[in-house]
């Protein structure tokens, strides 16, 4: 029996308007009293409540002075902090923000229609794709959006993490920022309900329109940057060519033509064109962050990846494929491993390999085997900060723009989305370079560039293992993770993130599990990438 029943279409209905009275400051006792039984009874009303309060903490960040807002050059190693549950239940009802937001805002914001049957016919014709996704998570979707998938038309989404490129039918090209709320509309109209965009409409595309509840913008053949705070505020940035801008608060508002280097302010009211307020700065995203954004692999048993083929990055912007020939590869130079853990992954039914060729498992294609579990910092006195797997280049990485190397690591199904917290720690480091601590994969387990990988087997130390001696004469335990799948998550690191210096040469490098996760990184590859314009 199902003591939580899904919550009927009046329930919806009515939880909506109970949120909107909390919002105004007009609910009675007796209408708090039927919210909280609401919650109480559906776990779905529950789960949206939190979510959207969860995004109403970004939202309320829209709402203050906004300096220096910028795409970082380097790859982000920390890409998007997570927030914590104290800060969801400090605000409380202040979530109904977001269902407002989600359900309309305080203005009815529909498209207008353009030519009608022909926009129509266009929109069954051509669709708005999905051109990049660094990070991005929908909310309500379990898998991370991935480049060719089409949206659809009306459909409101709400990024909460991340950054989104999409293209329009006529080219149109919009990079969207967490937190926001967006939809297409038609196939030359983007809804942008709460949060930041930035649009580049090429020749052909003149007219590309964005609406938000305040304001609406149409482009005369630009690039410009959008704003939009919780309260329906808009600012737009022109940074190259024309555009117009309207408020949507009378009928009598005339369009007001933006040229390069203008801003301008509708306020919460759309009734009022300014200058916008001291402090606000809205910048334009050209581009998505460096980061891994695909590999291929060979297919091994049970039709699951094995072996890698290729990889492609973005480095400074531009997006290169490599061949595993052109990559440089690294070999197991020193091992700390985790007390009473698993040392070594190979495929399933392979035998261990005994004395040196378990040193080559980190050096192979493979993506399942691997020397795994390296020690924790600091945990063994005697080794003075050198625990965990250390490996040797084939030849120096060359520290140039954007990401050097690319870390691939083999990730249970059942662990944490983002993938197990690890520092790179330099070794022997010139002044001034430190620790890099990574705590999310470019390609993590919600992404479908990461692949699954075959079935595997793992080898445990019966006794702890702290030297590349005792790993080759360990005496080591066979077993089977029964049910226990896999991913190979990848992510890329920039040398300069470290603090390199432009030009550097790297030869070694040590990988550390972070003590602050139970889990310890599964590193199955660590590939040096040639130097820009080889």
């Amino acid at each position: 029996m199902n003591s939580h029943p899904s919550p009927t279409s009046a329930e919806r209905d009515e939880f909506d308007r109970l949120l909107a009275a909390v919002l105004d400051g007009s609910i009675t006792p007796a209408q708090h009293e039927r919210l909280d039984g609401l919650l109480l009874r559906s776990v779905s009303l529950r789960d949206r409540y939190l979510e959207l309060t969860g995004l109403h903490i970004d939202l309320l960040e829209m709402g203050r002075p906004h300096v220096g807002h910028s795409l970082p050059a380097a790859p982000v190693q920390t890409r998007w902090p997570k927030r914590s549950v104290s800060s969801l239940a400090a605000l409380g009802l202040l979530g109904a923000v977001g269902v407002m937001w989600f359900n309309g805002g305080r203005h009815d914001v529909k498209s207008r229609p353009a030519d009608g049957g022909r926009e129509v016919a266009a929109a069954e014709a051509k669709a708005v794709v999905i051109d990049e996704a660094a990070s991005a998570r929908i909310y309500g979707q379990a898998f991370s959006p991935a480049p060719g998938q089409s949206l659809a038309y009306g459909e409101e989404l709400i990024l909460k993490q991340g950054l989104l490129a999409v293209t329009f039918p006529s080219g149109a090209r919009a990079v969207l920022e967490s937190p926001c709320i967006f939809s297409a509309t038609g196939p030359e109209t983007l809804l942008l309900r709460a949060g930041r965009c930035s649009v580049h409409a090429p020749p052909g595309a003149e007219g590309f329109r964005v609406e938000t509840p305040s304001a609406l913008i149409v482009d005369l053949g630009t690039r410009f940057a959008v704003d939009v705070e919780m309260g329906g505020e808009t600012t737009l940035k022109v940074v190259e060519g024309a555009a117009s801008l309207e408020s949507r608060g009378t009928k009598e508002s005339q369009p007001r033509l933006l040229k390069q280097g203008d801003a301008a302010y509708v306020d919460h009211d759309a009734r009022q064109l300014a200058a916008p307020p001291e402090g606000i700065d809205v910048n334009f995203v050209d581009r998505l962050p460096d980061r891994v954004v695909r590999y291929d692999a060979t297919t091994g048993p049970g039709g699951h990846a094995e072996e890698l083929l290729t990889v492609t990055v973005q480095r400074a912007g531009k997006v290169e494929t490599y061949g595993r020939d052109d990559l440089i590869r690294s070999r197991l130079s020193n091992f700390a491993g985790i007390e009473k853990s698993s040392v070594l992954c190979v495929l399933l039914g392979a035998s261990d390999p005994l004395g040196e060729k378990r040193l080559e498992l980190l050096n192979d294609w493979s993506l399942v085997t691997g020397v795994v579990n390296p020690a924790r910092r600091g945990v063994i006195p005697e080794l003075n900060g050198s625990e965990g797997i250390e490996v040797t280049f084939d030849e120096p990485v060359t520290n140039g723009p954007g990401p050097d190397i690319v870390l691939f690591d083999l990730h249970l199904l059942v662990h944490g989305e983002s993938g197990d917290p690890v520092w790179i720690t330099p070794v022997e480091p010139p002044p001034g370079v430190e620790p890099l601590r990574i705590t999310a994969f470019d390609l993590d387990l919600t992404c479908p560039q990461a692949l699954e990988l075959c079935d595997y087997q793992v080898y445990d130390a019966t006794a702890p293992i702290r030297s590349m001696q005792e790993l080759q004469e360990a005496t080591l335990k066979s077993r089977i993770p029964r049910c226990m799948r896999a991913k190979c998550l990848a992510t890329a690191i920039d040398l300069s993130a470290m603090g390199y210096q432009p030009g550097a040469r790297v030869t070694r490098l040590l990988l550390q599990h972070d003590a602050t996760d139970v889990s310890a990184i599964d590193p199955v590859l660590i590939v040096g990438l040639p130097a820009v314009g080889e």
